[in-house]
């Protein structure tokens, strides 16, 4: 691995977060995002807006990995890290100042060199600056009596909406804390200014020191996760302070949700969206992730189980139909990113816990039936709920496509659901042959003859019937453990802990 001495959480997040690991298909993608950024002449901030789940975290961390390799300096915000903090001024400079002091640390270059101690001397005097809008933000809180919402607040504004819920003051009084106000705000404008003016300096001796290339590129994330008024006031400081030539800023939210917290703070009926356009220059969404693309790079193994005493049907000699089926409920129930891994982690959980548990006996498991159960207790569908073991109830979805054009999969599910109930029945088929008896308990698929009705649904190495045969023959065979549905929905249940 290249080292890189200019990002500091270059080394830790390299080995995991390269597009040769992005399971979302998204190189390409992060690759235009990069190179629209870096482009940017003057100071740029962009909202990328993805929903929860979506993995915008682990797109910023290769953007950041992306954007060292190509030597631009690159800053790493956390904001739901500091969401504890009271000042997201001082959250965002100290992260900026320490990400960026890092690049001219002494072993990095020639400690003694003029350039060197111009950038020493500009980080020092940009800390000055930071201290003293903090302090001024201070000052004018005391001097209201209000403590600020935003960090950059008109001092007019203040004073009119503080005054009324004060005794009545003498006009010299008024005078003098308009005065008072109106010195601090101007000083903290110029701070500003001059804070502005240093980060643009310092973005060109990075240039000049090490070749690096401009702008500065700032990523914050979750910030939809922080408290309301610390969102907008995050969003102010990036506005007022680091809005400046040679510095772009790229946060990632969950744009309703943010709009939501801004709702929060103004009142139902605020034009939050309005109100955030203010802050943001562009606007990108994040592209949506094609859950087969997804679950074809994950590299699923389904095989292991048959060594580990498990026997999955129904795909029993192709398990890569299971990738199919998944891909399918996942999408049509509107899974996101999180929530597939979230199923996913609960589907193997179960399947690892029957291998170390199962003893001796085979256990025979319809990855089918189980997948269908995971989503749907997930999903909250209430077939989960009403389905039993010995009462049949049809998966809720219905718009389900096929596999390869030859099977669909919802007729798929329902028909191995009724290989997971059981029924009473006279006539019980089996196959070819058929067996008459009074109240005979049986797989609910057996009441009705299964080969005439799925005889035409096949795919290489599938056969629809067949395949149904076999069940039921395991189902008969005594040294077998046969999944029903009771079954599957207390695994089910068990596995719905993870979260």
């Amino acid at each position: 691995m290249t080292e890189i001495k200019h990002a500091n959480k270059y080394q830790d997040w390299q080995p995991k977060y390269n597009w040769e690991t992005c399971k979302t298909n998204r190189k390409e993608y992060g690759k235009f995002l990069c190179s629209f950024l870096t482009n940017a002449e003057d100071g740029l901030v962009v909202n990328m807006n993805g929903s929860w789940g979506t993995g915008k975290t682990e797109l910023l961390r290769r953007l950041y990995v992306e954007l060292a390799e190509q030597d631009h300096p690159v800053v790493y915000i956390d904001a739901w890290e500091s969401d504890f903090s009271k000042e997201a001024l001082s959250v965002v400079s100290s992260e900026f100042l320490n990400q960026l002091e890092h690049i001219f640390s002494p072993i990095h270059c020639d400690a003694k060199s003029e350039l060197f101690e111009k950038a020493k001397n500009k980080i020092d005097e940009l800390k000055l600056s930071f201290g003293t809008c903090m302090k001024l933000a201070k000052a004018g809180s005391v001097l209201t009596g209000k403590p600020e919402i935003v960090p950059l607040i008109s001092a007019a504004e203040t004073v009119v909406s503080v005054l009324p819920n004060k005794s009545e003051p003498s006009n010299a009084e008024n005078i003098k804390l308009v005065d008072r106000v109106g010195k601090i705000h101007h000083a903290r404008i110029q701070a500003m200014r001059d804070i502005k003016d240093k980060i643009s300096f310092l973005a060109d001796l990075m240039g000049q020191i090490y070749g690096l290339k401009i702008p500065v590129v700032v990523l914050v994330d979750e910030l939809d996760r922080c408290r309301p008024t610390y969102a907008i006031e995050m969003l102010e400081v990036i506005k007022h302070f680091f809005e400046t030539k040679g510095c772009v800023f790229l946060v990632a939210t969950d744009t309703e949700a943010l709009q939501s917290s801004i709702k929060a703070v103004y009142g139902h009926e605020f034009k939050a969206d309005a109100y955030l356009r203010r802050f943001f220059d562009r606007k990108i969404a994040l592209p949506d992730i094609s859950p087969l693309d997804y679950l074809n790079t994950k590299k699923l193994d389904f095989d292991k189980y048959l060594e580990q005493g498990i026997l999955l049907y129904p795909f029993s000699k192709n398990q890569s139909y299971n990738i199919a089926v998944m891909a399918e409920l996942f999408f049509n129930n509107g899974m996101e990113l999180r929530d597939i891994e979230q199923a996913l982690q609960k589907f193997f959980a179960s399947l690892d816990y029957v291998a170390l548990s199962r003893g001796e006996e085979t256990h025979v498991i319809n990855s089918v039936v189980l997948i269908t159960g995971i989503v749907e207790n997930q999903c909250n569908m209430e077939c989960f709920l009403e389905r039993k073991t010995d009462m049949f109830v049809p998966h809720e979805n219905r718009s389900y496509r096929a596999i390869e054009d030859s099977l669909p999969i919802n007729e798929l599910v329902n028909t191995q659901l009724e290989l997971a109930s059981t029924t009473t029945a006279n006539e019980v088929h089996t196959g070819n042959s058929m067996t008459r008896g009074r109240d005979k308990i049986c797989l609910n698929i057996q009441k009705y003859s299964y080969q005439t009705d799925f005889w035409r649904y096949n795919l290489p190495d599938f056969n629809l019937s067949n395949q149904i045969t076999e069940q039921i023959n395991h189902y008969v065979t005594e040294d077998i453990k046969y999944w029903l549905w009771d079954d599957y929905k207390n695994i089910t249940e068990l596995s719905g802990y993870i979260e």
